[in-house]
């Protein structure tokens, strides 16, 4: 039995031998057929065609850049030449709604109206206080706030207001 199992070491000793020389011929026949795919690849040029074709596409995309730019530089001046004039009406807009506060806070003839700072400032300003509020008694009702106390401090405040003004 020894003697069937040398020889079956040798037979795959043999075997082994020879598959790894038929793998590295097959291996360097590979590299060599790659070598040359490539050496091909890099010797052969684009035909005439493709090369106007990529010129061309190349001139067409950079027109096409040039045309993009000019059209962002007439947008941004537009945009900018809009905003300039939304501000110029919004201030113009602004300086209207002052004036015609302004108009409203001080009629003519009562300096006192105007500002806190002039005597009887705060009279004038609870008197208009209590022109634009309903300062009549209504009956309570489940759905409506009750604004008595509201209605009471706001009479208390342009009567007091006026006493001073009587005062100075």
């Amino acid at each position: 039995m020894s003697s069937t199992v040398k020889d079956e070491s040798q037979e795959l000793g043999f075997l082994e031998e020879e598959s790894l020389e038929t793998s590295e011929t097959w291996l360097e026949e590979q590299h060599a057929l790659e070598a040359q795919l490539c050496s091909e690849c890099t010797i052969r040029e684009e035909p005439e065609t493709v090369r106007a074709w990529r010129e061309e596409q190349r001139r067409r995309i950079e027109e096409k850049d040039r045309l993009e730019d000019a059209d962002k530089k007439r947008l941004k001046e537009r945009a900018r030449a809009e905003l300039e004039e939304f501000y110029n009406r919004y201030n113009a807009e602004v300086e209207r709604v002052k004036m015609a506060g302004r108009a409203n806070r001080e009629p003519a003839g009562d300096p006192g109206d105007g500002d806190g700072d002039v005597a009887g400032g705060e009279a004038g300003r609870w008197d208009r206080v209590a022109r634009y509020c309903d300062l009549t008694v209504k009956p309570k009702t489940a759905d409506k706030k009750d604004t008595s106390r509201m209605r009471s401090i706001i009479i208390q405040l342009k009567s007091e207001s006026k006493s001073t003004k009587v005062l100075n």
